[in-house]
């Protein structure tokens, strides 16, 4: 199968303020690989064979119009599976974090350390989605 990867920013994990090395030694493994990258925004994503209830192993087939940031002219990618990854904002808000002396920043989650916990309650700790400044991969 062929892998295309759609990304709003230059690189990978650019938005996310992510490590630039990181970022490209990555991008250079997977390209060797035959994962082709793009960078550009999505216009629009239209399905163009719906699944066939007679034929369940037949995926529905999806066009994707991407206009490339270089400003060349719009492409339209077809293919049969879409991941769409396009980030999260914390939710930590109403859980009553103030009662427990949790100190939190609004859509960005908890303020921890570098052991995950909160920096005004040690007993509590806080991963993935729920941890400020951290980074978040998608």
């Amino acid at each position: 199968s062929k892998v295309t990867v759609l990304q709003r920013s230059a690189r990978l994990f650019q938005s996310k303020g992510g490590d630039a090395q990181a970022a490209e030694i990555l991008q250079q493994a997977l390209e060797e690989d035959g994962v082709t990258f793009l960078s550009g925004s999505t216009d629009k994503v239209e399905t163009v064979r719906e699944r066939d209830p007679d034929h369940p192993e037949n995926l529905p087939l999806m066009k994707v119009y991407v206009t490339p940031k270089d400003g060349g002219e719009q492409m339209a990618l077809e293919c049969e599976c879409l991941l769409v990854a396009t980030g999260r904002v914390s939710n930590v808000e109403n859980m009553g974090l103030e009662a427990a002396n949790v100190e939190y920043k609004v859509g960005k989650g908890v303020i921890v350390n570098d052991l995950a916990q909160s920096v005004s309650n040690p007993n509590i700790y806080s991963v993935g989605d729920a941890a400020a400044g951290v980074p978040r991969l998608t």
